[in-house]
């Protein structure tokens, strides 16, 4: 009876660890984790890149550990659009009284030059030379 025992456990062992036998150094994470602990993302990362294309696609652990490394891509480049977007607008803000007045010289100058002159013939307030 003891015997039979002894050979369920043993199954039992080998079964568990043939599950982890997919998971690199620091395997066995969620994604969220991998996010908050990237010095261990990208081991588990370098051990799945160094791994069978098989292993790699049914490694949990690779496939949390690429999940995260893409979700920190992402925040990142969300974050540096939203930066682009704040920066932008600070400029505009700065500037529309010099942006009115160029808008108005220019729309001069393009009348001007539906009005028969030339590009010799009308400055860049949008008045024809004279002379």
């Amino acid at each position: 009876m003891n015997v039979k025992i002894a050979h369920i456990a043993a199954i039992f062992t080998v079964l568990a660890l043939a599950g982890c036998a997919n998971n690199g150094p620091d395997g066995g994470h969620s994604e969220k984790w991998y996010e908050k602990h990237t010095a261990d993302m990208h081991a588990e990362h370098k051990w799945c890149e160094n791994q069978s294309l098989d292993t790699q696609m049914h490694s949990k652990s690779c496939t949390q550990a690429e999940r995260a490394a893409s979700n920190i891509i992402s925040q990142k480049e969300h974050q540096s659009y939203l930066n682009t977007i704040k920066s932008i607008d600070k400029g505009l803000a700065a500037l529309p009284k010099e942006a009115q007045q160029g808008e108005a010289q220019m729309r001069a100058y393009n009348n001007c030059l539906e009005n028969g002159g030339n590009f010799a013939s009308c400055d860049k307030t949008g008045d024809k030379k004279s002379g």
